[in-house]
């Protein structure tokens, strides 16, 4: 996966779109009303490009993930069990969009992206097969060397990079600027409610340095909640309260050499924790539970832990890999695992009510990746 890719995929944290139709705003108003919500739901023009085939039952939860090989790229469904797995999309080749994949709510309906002509074209897939273009296109033109945030009325929280100015605005999907929010920051992350943004800046005093912010989508309110630290980009809790970031401290000399630690601060700029000391976090595998009370994180070794956001407990150990989703009812995280048998990283899943932690194997799939999986609601 390119750098890029890598980049995005870490926004997809804050792709939160709209699934119902939003007030249109008044010609006065630049920032409509946010709605958020986990999935977009653009309107959709119905093009069946499959047979329908029959649907699998599953006692439980589906997980649908992306599977990578020299054949190009697939996208695949299977039950938390293990039984039911199959095969929705595989014509990629390598046009598949990485961090975008989401379960429509209350369907059986799965939206992705794909790297089209000038752009990208939004589709979606039904568990039987059924194919489907959806009527969104994102020309070349939104899209910078950072990234880009999706909003619920259309518009684009996007970061510039111009003559080495860095700035964050809001912009139509043609590109044209609508408003631009930050002269000087980036890694823009959206709050849940849609209504504030995280952003980080250079600290003025060291370079190395960059402090952690926050905003009002209209531009105003910003808020300073830490400064002094290397931060790496940050993920919002689902209750919105609290934000979790990797970081280096450069005055505590032990953490400076060993590298990333895993930190929360709320988000009002109070409780700053380290809840790691010289783990070498994976600032891009960060993963809050459905109630914010745990993250699950990867070090750069690719061994998965969990960690009370309160600090009075040490990491706990789930299992040797990468990329860590919660299941919606918290019990169970799945992630991606190396297996030397079949030559790839897979699909694994712990059940967090065994104590055992038996790593489970749900998808085999010799010589070839897994990079990208989500629950179903």
């Amino acid at each position: 996966m390119s750098a890029k890719n890598l980049y995005l995929y870490l926004l997809a944290a804050s792709f939160i779109v709209a699934a119902c139709a939003q007030e249109a705003p008044s010609a006065t108003e630049v920032v409509p009303t946010r709605v958020a919500s986990s999935t977009p739901v653009p309107t959709r023009t119905v093009r069946p490009s499959e047979t329908p085939t029959e649907v699998p039952v599953c006692e439980g939860r589906r997980i649908a993930y992306v599977q990578e090989s020299t054949e190009g790229t697939a996208i695949w469904v299977v039950c938390e069990d293990g039984t039911g797995r199959q095969q929705l999309v595989a014509d990629f080749g390598y046009q598949y969009y990485y961090g975008y994949m989401r379960w429509v709510p209350n369907s059986n309906r799965i939206l992705f992206w794909r790297r089209a002509t000038e752009g990208i074209t939004v589709e979606s897939v039904e568990l039987d097969g059924t194919r489907r273009s959806e009527d969104l296109f994102i020309p070349t033109s939104s899209m910078f060397e950072s990234g880009f945030t999706l909003l619920p009325d259309g518009l684009v929280l996007r970061e510039d990079w111009e003559d080495e100015d860095r700035g964050i605005s809001l912009a139509n999907l043609d590109g044209t600027e609508v408003r631009q929010l930050v002269e000087d920051g980036f890694g823009a992350s959206l709050s849940p409610d849609g209504t504030r943004f995280a952003f980080r800046r250079d600290n003025p005093s060291d370079f190395l340095l960059n402090d952690l912010y926050t905003m009002s989508m209209d531009g105003t309110g910003e808020m300073k909640l830490v400064e002094g630290l290397q931060v790496y980009p940050t993920f919002w809790s689902p209750d919105g309260q609290m934000l979790a970031f990797g970081a280096v401290d450069p005055n505590d000399e032990d953490a400076y050499n060993m590298g990333r630690d895993l930190y929360v601060v709320a988000s009002d700029g109070t409780q700053l924790r380290r809840l790691t000391r010289g783990m070498i976090i994976n600032p891009y595998d960060l993963a809050w539970s459905p109630d914010s009370r745990l993250i699950a994180f990867s070090t750069e070794d690719f061994v998965t832990y969990e960690v009370d956001v309160s600090g009075d407990f040490d990491p706990w150990f789930l299992g040797l890999g990468r990329n860590p989703v919660w299941s919606p009812d918290g019990r169970k995280v799945a992630f991606q695992g190396w297996n030397s048998e079949l030559n790839s990283w897979t699909l694994y899943l712990i059940d967090r009510r065994d104590y055992g932690y038996e790593q489970v194997l749900l998808a085999e799939h010799p010589n070839s990746n897994v990079w990208e999986s989500v629950w179903e609601p």
